[in-house]
C-alpha cells in the first residue's frame, strides 16, 4: 500500500480550523515529508502537531497573522533536516521581534 507522503492545505476564510483534527493519523508522522500550508492564523497546537512528523524535509508556512508568541515555538532542534519557509507574512510586514528570533534561531536573514 502507497503511503502519503505531502500534504498541501489552503483555508483562508476560517478562524477556526484545527490542524490537529485533520491530521490526527498516527501513520502519517511516519510518511509526510513535505508540507504546504496556507492558513488564515498559525496556532501553537498547529506547531506541536507539525513537529510529530519526523521524516519532514520541507515546511512551506503562508498565513494571514503570526505573532511572536507562536512563532518562538518554531526550534531549530525540532526541524533540523527540514526546509522551513515562512512564506507570508513577508519579512517587511513582520515585527521585527519575529525577523530577529527567525535570523537567530534558523539562519541569518530569514526570508
Amino acid at each position: 500500500m502507497n503511503a502519503l507522503e505531502a500534504i498541501i492545505i489552503q483555508i483562508y476564510d476560517s478562524d477556526g480550523f484545527c490542524l490537529r483534527n485533520t491530521l490526527s493519523n498516527c501513520q502519517l508522522y511516519a510518511s509526510i515529508y513535505y508540507i504546504d500550508l496556507a492558513l488564515k492564523k498559525i496556532r501553537e497546537d498547529d506547531i506541536i502537531m507539525i513537529k510529530k512528523f519526523y521524516k519532514l524535509t520541507v515546511l512551506f508556512i503562508s498565513c494571514e497573522q503570526i505573532d511572536y508568541e507562536t512563532i518562538i515555538k518554531f526550534k531549530k532542534n525540532d526541524f533540523k533536516s527540514t526546509k522551513f519557509v515562512l512564506k507570508q507574512p513577508s519579512r517587511e510586514k513582520r515585527s521585527k521581534n519575529i525577523n530577529d528570533y527567525l535570523d537567530s534561531e534558523f539562519i541569518e536573514n530569514f526570508l
